[in-house]
């Protein structure tokens, strides 16, 4: 028997009901910005010299930020206002990294990223190979667990050595092998591998921000996002007051005209930096398009704000 939902906690059809009538416009706005950038991400990679920097900026990174955008808009659509930060927050990540590219060094930051995906392949691929020490450290973490993976485990055994000798061989060419050192040296005996941008210099997305001029944006929204995302906040969850613990509803629309001012205005300036970059002339048409089209519902996005805490429960 399927159980039906405790409504003053989960009322689906309510508060996606809201949703659309308070930002229907914004929502259009959403998906439009989302259309733009999908043009956006071929065009850009078709007027580059496809070097690794530039798919790296353009498919991949480019591309996440139009993706958490559009993830987003299907969230905000259903009053989930709290998932929604999340999005804002992996967006915001994404254009941190592609400017941060584009600024200086391109193909170089370009090359540590590769490379840092490919190392963290092969740590995955070294847990299938049989009794190398990082498939015995992987299964012993995962305790009286690992019995469940033991199909998988022998499965993995049958191709993993040789994929591993595949990454092995390409790590062992330059330029790829002195990164790859790189790495290896600054992981020491850590259980986990660097973030990509560590040898370059930053030791935090922080870090990142603050060489861009964007701390702001870091301090306000990231760090709060983090929190969010990390499960180090309870006011989402909870009110407390005499004595009392109110429950809070799991879809609501507070705060989401902050989200999404701050995951459209950082779209808009990524966007801007990759049309700088690859198509200088159409900046002047996505200036016209904003003006046009996007910014009288950018300029007009409301805050709900709710009397009293949603239809919560005092237990």
């Amino acid at each position: 028997m399927t159980d039906k939902p405790y409504e003053p906690l989960l009322n689906r059809e309510r508060h996606s009901g809201d949703a659309q009538e308070h930002y229907a416009r914004q929502l259009e706005l959403v998906a439009d910005v989302v259309n733009y950038g999908t043009n956006l991400i071929p065009s850009c990679l078709a007027s580059s010299d496809r070097q690794l920097g530039d798919v790296i900026v353009t498919s991949v990174l480019l591309k996440q930020v139009v993706l958490m955008l559009d993830a987003l808009g299907v969230l905000v659509r259903e009053a989930c206002a709290d998932a929604s930060i999340l999005q804002a927050r992996a967006l915001f990540e994404a254009s941190l990294f592609l400017e941060w590219m584009l600024t200086d060094d391109q193909e170089k930051k370009a090359l540590y990223y590769y490379v840092a995906n490919v190392r963290k392949e092969r740590q995955w691929v070294k847990r299938g190979v049989t009794d190398d020490p990082e498939q015995t450290q992987f299964f012993r973490n995962l305790g009286e667990f690992s019995d469940a993976l033991k199909p998988t485990r022998q499965k993995l055994s049958q191709f993993a050595p040789d994929r591993l000798r595949e990454i092995d061989e390409f790590l062992a060419k330059e330029p790829y092998a002195s990164i790859n050192r790189e790495y290896e040296t600054i992981r020491g005996n850590r259980p986990f591998e660097p973030a990509w941008y560590a040898p370059l210099g930053e030791s935090s997305v922080r870090g990142v921000a603050k060489s861009l001029g964007r701390l702001h944006e870091y301090e306000i929204f990231y760090v709060q996002s983090s929190e969010t995302m990390h499960a180090s906040r309870h006011g989402p969850h909870i009110k407390i007051s005499q004595n009392q613990v109110k429950l809070e509803p799991i879809r609501h629309l507070e705060g989401v005209g902050t989200t999404l001012r701050f995951a459209l205005s950082v779209t808009f300036h990524t966007y801007q930096k990759v049309l700088g970059r690859y198509r200088p002339g159409q900046l002047a048409e996505m200036q016209r398009r904003y003006v046009n089209e996007w910014r009288e519902a950018f300029m007009s996005i409301p805050q709900v704000t709710y009397k009293k805490s949603g239809s919560a429960t005092t237990i």
